[in-house]
């Protein structure tokens, strides 16, 4: 079983996502379709970014990426279909 990653002290939830952000071991693009989560994982924020606006066009519907950082993750933005 793998250890779970210790996070520094922080004041504020901001401090804490922007360190998770800054930090990610990689982000992860999120959906639903009925009773089914979609969840698609990408190494750089760019290519998480290029994938949820293909896919929110495919399905209209809003994506989320978050930054994953061990077991924590962290909202970096939502990405509406067009």
């Amino acid at each position: 079983m793998l250890a779970a990653r210790e996070l520094p002290d922080f004041h504020t939830t901001e401090q804490r996502d922007r360190y998770i952000r800054d930090h990610a071991d990689y982000f992860a693009v999120s959906y639903r379709t009925r009773n089914l989560r979609i969840r698609t994982e990408h190494a750089a924020l760019e290519e998480a970014r290029v994938v949820a606006s293909f896919i929110a066009r495919a399905v209209q519907k809003p994506l989320m990426i978050y930054a994953v950082l061990g077991c924590y993750d962290a909202l970096v933005e939502t990405v509406q279909s067009t």
